[in-house]
């Protein structure tokens, strides 16, 4: 009797012998032994987990704080890259704006050897570029929409000034404008003018944001320069925020 394990199955039918196994009392004492070790089971686990909650707790909550410094960091860095971004945006807006206002008030009435001379120098960096090598500007589709944009804010505006895609109108180098700029250029007294306006508008639609941003792939600030050494030649008043901009 010392050696009967009350939990093996032959104690169970011992127990049970003669009498009805349907009952629930049998399964419950057959399976006793599964039951107990699973509690154990469950019970040595949660021990563990218990025993070692702290050091979890040591070892993860350093490197979530670390994460979150990390995230606050990166999210401080994109803010203010954003400001800055926008501060640029603004510099370029409003240049462009004061740009555009002493040109159209100013080239009409331009005394003729300083047209002359702007449209000279102009005319070189257009084919010549700045810096240690020669780098004309060369224009696609693109391109011409922008110089037709920038030509139109000073200038009276040409036909199509904006793109109409449903109309099948995708860029503003169309041949109402090139006829109207033809036209414009054929009355001698208008050709220097003219000339002299189209030269503005191909640097003005070559001007954006990007040209202002020191971190930008597409900052000009060598090209800025030239082109504002050619409007103060002519009496451009350059602004300070300008003037700081331009700061290489």
């Amino acid at each position: 009797m010392n050696n009967i394990d009350l939990n093996s199955k032959q104690w169970c039918e011992l127990v049970f012998e003669g009498k009805n196994h349907d009952f629930g009392a049998y399964e419950m004492r057959r399976d006793s032994a599964a039951r107990h070790n699973k509690a154990m089971l469950i019970v040595t686990i949660l021990a563990i987990v218990v025993i070692l909650l702290p050091s979890i707790i040591r070892f993860v909550a350093p490197k979530k704080e670390a994460e979150e410094r990390e995230d606050g960091k990166a999210e401080a860095k994109r803010r203010m890259e954003r400001e800055r971004r926008h501060k640029v945006s603004e510099l370029a807006q409003a240049s462009a704006e004061l740009r555009c206002e002493w040109i159209r008030t100013t080239i009409p009435v331009l005394k003729a050897d300083v047209l002359r001379d702007m449209t000279e120098r102009l005319t070189l960096l257009e084919l010549m570029g700045v810096g240690d090598s020669m780098r004309g500007t060369s224009l696609d589709s693109n391109g011409w929409t922008r110089v037709v944009k920038a030509y139109s804010l000073f200038a009276r505006p040409l036909p199509v000034v904006d793109k109409d895609p449903e109309h099948g109108v995708y860029t503003l180098n169309v041949a109402e404008n090139a006829l109207e700029l033809r036209r414009r250029q054929s009355v001698p007294s208008r050709r220097g003018v003219e000339l002299l306006l189209l030269l503005l508008a191909r640097r003005e639609g070559a001007i954006d944001a990007d040209t202002w941003d020191r971190e930008a792939y597409q900052c000009d600030l060598k090209g800025l320069n030239a082109y504002y050494e050619v409007l103060e030649s002519a009496g451009y008043a350059v602004s300070d925020a300008e003037r700081k901009g331009l700061e290489q």
